[in-house]
């Protein structure tokens, strides 16, 4: 199902820091249509919202502090309201916060035919609010932010990699072309291949043949899907899994964080449950700059992942 979000945040709740990873995670499952952030804008701990707000389009909504459930009595009569509208646009909801009362909010938008999708703390949240949503995403799991593109002096390696990372793509790592445009157009509104010279997405993959492959199904005409490509460097390293996340995870190891995909595990242990603090050995593909504010460079890349016995 083509899922189609309203986005409800409770900005008394959930750290600024974290809007651009749960947006992109939201992303992810489908189209947002809608995005709200409720809170009491005239308290001092909202300034670093009213920072980020200024380059984020999304609609803020102020409600003064006249009981502790103020904002989160806000946030449920307007989804209410939204949900009974004859004219909405939506079919999903999204609640971001981590405060557990939001469960009856979520059962009743479920019992209108909404997906109901939660997003808040692992430590904060209660399994009664987990336990009512279609489906739960922990923010402790979100990968570090991807700052916004708001100029062209990026590559089109950066700009595709980027793109391909924020989507989902299957087990193998193959995304679709079409998946990665649409990811692309969400990231940059004004993304114009002419910036590129390149008069498809086709030909703009192509041009990062050393970063990227394509495959072309059987079809007339074929559709094409992508896989970020992984190169091996012959040196074996150790490290400790950090974080998993959906298809990818990252390695803590001496000379800093490496991320790899589902398909970088050797295929004699993808079947293997991986979990958080398992010791693993790696090949480096990309080697990490700790210092870099680029968060694509950040962390390395590993590739051939073995469990250790």
């Amino acid at each position: 199902m083509n899922y189609k979000f309203a986005v409800f945040i409770d900005g008394d709740n959930i750290s600024p820091k974290l809007l651009n990873s749960i947006i992109n995670e939201i992303n992810k499952i489908g189209d947002i249509v809608l995005k709200r952030v409720y809170g009491d804008w005239t308290a001092q701990n909202m300034g670093s919202w009213k920072e980020l707000l200024r380059e984020t389009p999304i609609r803020t909504f102020q409600q003064f502090r006249h009981g502790e459930q103020a904002t989160d009595g806000s946030m449920v009569m307007d989804a209410i309201e939204l949900v009974a509208s004859p004219n909405k646009n939506f079919n999903a909801f999204a609640i971001v916060s981590s405060d557990s009362d939001f469960y009856s909010l979520a059962l009743r938008l479920r019992e209108h035919g909404m997906y109901v999708l939660g997003v808040g703390r692992r430590q904060n949240t209660k399994a009664i609010f987990i336990n009512s949503c279609n489906h739960f995403v922990y923010t402790d799991n979100l990968s570090e932010p991807t700052e916004a593109i708001t100029e062209k002096d990026y590559s089109a390696a950066t700009l595709i990699s980027s793109a391909y990372m924020n989507s989902n793509f299957d087990e193998d790592g193959w995304l679709s072309l079409s998946a990665l445009g649409s990811q692309i157009r969400k990231m940059d509104p004004a993304f114009s291949l002419q910036d590129y010279n390149c008069s498809t997405l086709l030909a703009l993959v192509k041009s990062c043949e050393s970063d990227f492959e394509v495959k072309p199904d059987t079809r007339t005409p074929p559709n094409y899907r992508v896989r970020k490509v992984a190169q091996s460097f012959s040196t074996r390293q150790t490290g400790t899994i950090k974080r998993i996340i959906g298809h990818y995870g990252f390695i803590d190891s001496d000379d800093g964080d490496y991320y790899f995909l589902r398909t970088n595990i050797i295929p004699d242990d993808r079947s293997k449950p991986i979990k958080v603090k398992d010791k693993v050995t790696f090949e480096t593909s990309l080697k990490p700059k700790p210092q870099s504010t680029d968060p694509h460079e950040k962390n390395g890349k590993a590739v051939k992942v073995a469990l250790s016995n």
